[in-house]
């Protein structure tokens, strides 16, 4: 099968859990034997492939490309404009989250730029002959076109139960804490640092980029790690040595892979109650302890670290959170989208 991929992200040249999912789909198609095709936007700002580059083909090579394939990917609203106009028969979108809600969110304000993001998405979504998400929380969000939904995710089991997870639930005094996040308005991370940064039984590390990273690692450089343009093996190590990940999302999380990341560690998770999709797959395994960005104090939040720890030690949560070390959990994704397309 060959596939041909639009995207405005791809991992590691931009971080954050679409690119990532992007970048790590796109390989787990390939190693299920289908050529793709990545069209995409270095930090350059000049658009071009990943693996093959499309600037460096000839037209007629493009159109041949673009032509022939058996489907077209797209994970971002503008990116998808070409394939919905002319190819929507085989176009199928990637919903990663409301476009024009998004950049509300760093604004403030309904602007022109907010209406026209909504009108590119509609038209997008209305085009699409399937709309991929990975939670019911962002399928509820595609108002009006739920016979095209169709939710991949999440994964609650993905092995034969041969693989035993055993999360960390050493009792301690001072806690290691890791969020993995872009840092945008949205995701919550400078007030989550607002509230944190300041305890003394806390050691707060981040991981990520964007437009807050040097407000953020300005305001909170001595009390708080800051990491961004890490490898995958140094990524695997700040999960390893973290007691805790924390997931402070505002609003808008399709789901958050980074608590898929964190499983395969034997790192516990504690999302906001605002962390939507996120929310919805923890409590749905068993976790009751969530964070309310909006009026948990340091010591309230101190406490339910605690409490998560040992949530995800209980049997009955454990059972349901297995998760195969060897096999991706985006082969499993993969594979799911093969089967309904």
């Amino acid at each position: 099968m060959q596939i041909l991929i639009f995207t405005d992200f791809l991992f590691p040249r931009y971080l954050g859990g679409s690119a990532r999912f992007a970048s790590d789909l796109n390989e787990a198609l390939k190693l299920n034997g289908h050529d793709v095709l990545e069209i995409s936007r270095p930090s350059s700002g000049h658009y071009a492939g990943t693996k093959k580059k499309m600037h460096s083909l000839s037209i007629k090579k493009k159109l041949f490309a673009i032509f022939n394939c058996n489907y077209i990917f797209s994970h971002h609203s503008i990116f998808a404009i070409v394939p919905a106009l002319f190819f929507s028969g085989k176009f199928i979108y990637f919903y990663h989250g409301p476009f024009a809600e998004e950049y509300y969110s760093k604004i403030r304000k309904r602007s022109i730029g907010y209406y026209l993001r909504n009108y590119i998405e509609q038209f997008v979504l209305w085009r699409s002959q399937r709309i991929i998400v990975l939670s019911q929380y962002m399928a509820k969000n595609v108002a009006g076109y739920q016979d095209k939904v169709v939710n991949l995710g999440p994964i609650q089991k993905v092995s034969d139960g041969t693989e035993k997870f055993t999360f960390r639930n050493s009792i301690k005094t001072k806690y290691k804490c890791l969020t993995v996040r872009r840092l945008t308005p949205r995701t919550g991370v400078s007030e989550l640092l607002e509230i944190l940064a300041s305890s003394p039984n806390l050691e707060l590390s981040v991981v990520g980029s964007g437009e807050l990273k040097d407000s953020l690692s300005l305001k909170y450089h001595e009390k708080v790690k800051f990491y961004s343009n890490i490898s995958d093996s140094e990524l695997k190590n700040q999960y390893n040595n973290s007691d805790i990940v924390l997931l402070p999302s505002l609003n808008l999380e399709g789901f958050g892979l980074t608590i898929l990341e964190a499983f395969a560690a034997g790192t516990p998770v504690l999302a906001s109650k605002t962390s939507g999709g996120a929310y919805d797959f923890l409590r749905d395994l068993g976790i009751a302890t969530f964070i309310d960005m909006h009026h948990d104090t340091q010591e309230e939040i101190y406490m339910k670290i605690v409490l998560t720890r040992a949530e995800f030690n209980d049997e009955k949560v454990k059972e349901k959170i297995q998760l195969s070390l060897q096999d991706s959990f985006y082969l499993v994704y993969a594979r799911r989208l093969l089967d309904v397309l």
